[in-house]
């Protein structure tokens, strides 16, 4: 999968990650490339957000998904859910060991933006609320009739390793 995706074939790698979801609706290493490719290819956020927090639900140790996420989720103005993504991420174990600074720095803006809520009289997210958020994504991304089954994942994982860490390096760049 990761190769069509490198190779610039992105509607064969996303067709190949659906239908990885699809026979393996668990596949958290289908869910994270597909996160990458609706963020970084099809600038599709609520698919990729979606794709990022099922990627969490099925494997929580799935480091980049959880950095990923984080990243999406300051880009989108949600403070709160990138701290959230960010402490999952150093539980992963924070492998590029830089995620105590990240998390500090959200730390920080997350008092800007409070006192700019404040002022406005805005609500924090709750967790029913996450989690009629993802249920809403997921409607909007994946068609209702996947199946269960497994899907063959060595290659994947390999390729999945790899797209973390170099997802994780674009984004330590891009900070």
């Amino acid at each position: 999968f990761l190769m069509r995706h490198l190779h610039k074939d992105h509607d064969a790698a996303e067709a190949a990650y659906r239908r990885a979801i699809e026979l393996d609706p668990q596949h958290a290493i289908a869910y994270f490339n597909l996160g990458n490719l609706l963020k970084g290819v099809r600038k599709d956020f609520d698919g990729a957000e979606w794709a990022f927090r099922k990627s969490i639900e099925f494997d929580p140790s799935r480091a980049g998904a959880q950095w990923n996420l984080s990243v999406l989720l300051v880009q989108r103005g949600n403070i709160d859910g990138a701290i959230e993504a960010t402490q999952g991420y150093i539980r992963a174990g924070d492998p590029d060991g830089d995620g105590q600074h990240r998390l500090e720095e959200l730390r920080a803006k997350r008092g800007a933006s409070t006192n700019r809520q404040q002022r406005a009289g805005q609500q924090e997210t709750t967790g029913k609320e996450t989690a009629e958020r993802t249920a809403s994504l997921a409607r909007n991304v994946l068609p209702s009739n996947a199946s269960g089954g497994a899907a063959s994942r060595p290659a994947e994982e390999h390729g999945a390793k790899l797209m973390s860490k170099t997802s994780a390096s674009q984004n330590v760049v891009a900070r």
